[in-house]
C-alpha cells in the first residue's frame, strides 16, 4: 500500500467531494499531522518514537486508509502529554552534551528526508530500530562519571608542612655542624669570651649584694651603738659593802653566774667562725653625752705553746698583776688601791692611773676565772676568764670630780684545736669598754690620749704571754696568717 503524496494530481471527484462535505472534519491533506503536508510535527514524533520505541505510530498514520483520513493510534492519543514530557527530557538530555546532540541531529536529518513511493513500511520500521538502539547506546554515553576521591585542601597544607618542617630541621643541624667546624680552631678565644662573660656577671651580683649588704650595715651600725649603750650582755649588777665577809659572798655567789653567762655568750658568737683564722673587729663611737665606747672581739693562735693551761696560767697571771704591765708598757703611772689578795678564781683590781698628759684615770673590775680539764692532769681542756667592773663599791668608792672613770666587761677563752694533725692553742677575746666623759674640765689632747689607749692593755697582754712562751721572738705576737 502506497502512501498519498503531495505530488499526485487531484481529479475533479475528489474536489467535489472535499466541497461537497463542508462539515467533515478536516482532510488528510489539511491536518498538521498529515504526512502529505510534509509534517511539522513528524520530525519530533520520530525522534520520540526512536527514544521511545514506538515507530508504529509513523507507520499506522502513513498506512491506514480511512474515509476522513489517517487517524492516530489510540495509545499515542491517549497520552500526548506524556510523550511531549518525555521529548523535552530527550532535548534536556541533548543540550547537555553536544556530541549527542550532534548526533541526533543527524539522524533527525535522515528520518526528515523524503522518501519516494518505492520504499516499504518494513524498511522504515527497521531504520527505526536501528535508530533506536544507536541512540540508547549514546544515551549511556552521556552519563556523567562518577568523580573520585579528592584531599582537602587543609589536610594537603598540613602535609606539605610537616614535611617542610622536616627539612627544616635537618637544615639546622647542618647548620650547627657548620658552625662547630667555622669555630673550632677559635674555641679557645670562645671559652675566653665566656669566662670573661662570667666573671662580669658574677662581678655585678656581688656588687648589687655588696651595696644591700652597705644599706644593712648603715641601719646596723645605729642599732649596734643603740645596743652598746644597752650594756654589756653579760654584765650584771656588782655591789660591794665595807665589810670582807659580804664583799667575799657577793662574788663567790656571782662567779658561777658569771662564768656561765661568758660560755653562752661565746658559743654564739663563735658558731659562724673558725678560731683558726686570725681574725679582729673593733667598733668605736662617741654618743651625744660625750661617752666614748670601744668593742673589740678577735682570736689570736700560740703555736708555740705546750698545752691549753699554759697559756691559761699566763692569762690570769697578767690580770692580776696588770698595772705593773701597763706602767711599763704605755707608761701611764698605774697604781692598785685595795689590799686584798683574793682567792682562787677571784681577783679585784681597783686601779688608779695617771696620763702623760696629767690627767687621772680610775677603774674598779673583779676578774673571775676557771680552767676546765677534762680528766686527771689533764692540760688540754679549756679555760674561761672574765672581766667585771663594779657599780658602787662602799670601801673605794668613784671619785667623778676628780678622776675619768673607766668600765670594763671582758670574756676570754682559751681552747685547743686540732690543725694539719697538730694542737693550736686559741685564745678568744671580747671586751666592752666605757670612758665616762669628766665632769670637770680636761685637756683635749689628754682626752684624745685616753681614747686611743683605752684598749691597749689587751696589746700588752698579748706581748707578755709571747715573751714568757718564747723570749726571743721580741714583743710582738704571733698571728696565724
Amino acid at each position: 500500500m502506497n502512501l498519498p503524496s503531495d505530488h499526485s494530481p487531484r481529479t475533479d471527484a475528489d474536489l467535489s467531494s472535499a466541497s461537497a462535505s463542508p462539515a467533515d472534519t478536516k482532510s488528510p491533506s489539511s491536518s498538521p499531522d498529515s504526512p502529505s503536508t510534509g509534517g511539522r510535527f513528524l520530525p519530533l514524533l520520530r525522534a520520540a518514537n526512536a527514544y521511545t520505541g514506538t515507530a508504529s505510530v509513523v507507520a499506522t498514520l502513513s498506512s491506514s486508509p480511512h474515509p476522513e483520513g489517517p487517524r492516530a493510534h489510540p495509545s499515542y492519543a491517549k497520552c500526548p502529554r506524556k510523550k511531549m514530557s518525555k521529548m523535552a527530557t530527550r532535548y534536556a538530555a541533548l543540550d547537555a552534551n553536544p556530541e549527542t546532540e550532534e548526533s541526533t541531529r543527524v539522524q533527525h536529518s535522515k528520518l526528515t528526508q523524503p522518501h519516494d513511493g518505492r520504499e516499504s513500511i518494513c524498511s522504515d520500521h527497521h531504520e527505526d530500530e536501528s535508530t533506536h538502539s544507536t541512540t540508547e547506546d549514546e544515551v549511556r554515553v552521556v552519563k556523567r562519571r562518577k568523580r573520585g576521591y579528592r584531599k582537602a585542601t587543609h589536610a594537603i597544607r598540613k602535609e606539605e608542612i610537616e614535611r617542610l618542617r622536616v627539612e627544616l630541621a635537618e637544615l639546622q643541624d647542618q647548620m650547627a655542624e657548620l658552625q662547630r667546624r667555622a669555630f673550632a680552631p677559635s674555641r679557645d678565644d670562645q671559652k675566653a669570651e665566656e669566662r670573661q662573660l662570667y666573671t662580669n656577671v658574677l662581678h655585678n651580683a656581688v656588687k648589687q649584694h655588696q651595696e644591700a649588704f652597705v644599706e644593712i650595715q648603715s641601719a646596723m651600725t645605729g642599732y649596734a651603738a643603740c645596743n652598746i649603750q644597752a650594756g654589756s650582755p653579760i654584765q650584771r649588777t656588782i655591789i660591794l659593802g665595807k665589810d670582807e665577809a659580804s664583799r667575799r659572798h657577793t662574788l663567790r655567789a656571782m662567779k658561777a653566774l658569771k662564768l656561765q653567762d661568758a660560755r653562752d655568750f661565746l658559743s654564739r658568737r663563735l658558731s659562724h667562725l673558725n678560731p683558726l683564722k686570725s681574725m679582729s673587729e673593733d667598733y668605736r663611737f662617741e654618743n651625744d653625752n660625750g661617752d666614748y665606747w670601744a668593742v673589740r672581739f678577735a682570736t689570736s693562735q700560740f703555736e708555740r705553746a705546750q698545752n691549753v693551761k699554759q697559756v691559761f696560767d699566763l692569762v690570769v697571771y697578767y690580770l692580776c698583776n696588770i698595772e705593773i704591765s701597763v706602767s711599763e708598757k704605755i707608761g701611764h703611772l698605774t697604781v692598785r688601791e685595795d689590799d686584798d689578795s683574793g682567792e682562787g678564781g677571784i681577783t679585784q683590781n681597783r686601779l688608779t692611773s695617771m696620763t702623760g698628759k696629767g690627767l687621772h684615770m680610775e677603774s674598779n673590775t673583779v676578774v673571775f676565772s676557771e680552767y676546765f680539764s677534762a680528766g686527771p692532769e689533764d692540760h688540754d681542756g679549756y679555760g674561761l676568764i672574765v672581766a667585771e667592773f663594779v657599780d658602787e663599791d662602799e670601801r673605794h668608792p668613784y671619785r667623778p670630780k676628780e678622776r675619768i672613770r673607766k668600765d670594763v666587761n671582758t670574756v676570754m677563752e682559751v681552747r685547743s684545736y686540732t690543725c694539719e694533725n697538730e694542737k693550736v692553742v686559741v685564745l678568744t677575746r671580747w671586751s666592752h669598754s666605757r670612758l665616762r666623759y669628766p665632769n670637770f674640765h680636761v685637756r683635749k689632747d689628754g682626752w684624745y690620749e685616753l681614747r686611743e689607749n683605752m684598749d691597749r692593755w689587751s696589746q700588752n697582754m698579748h706581748e707578755t704571754i709571747m715573751e714568757s712562751l718564747d723570749p726571743s721572738t721580741g714583743c710582738s705576737p704571733t698571728w696565724r696568717l
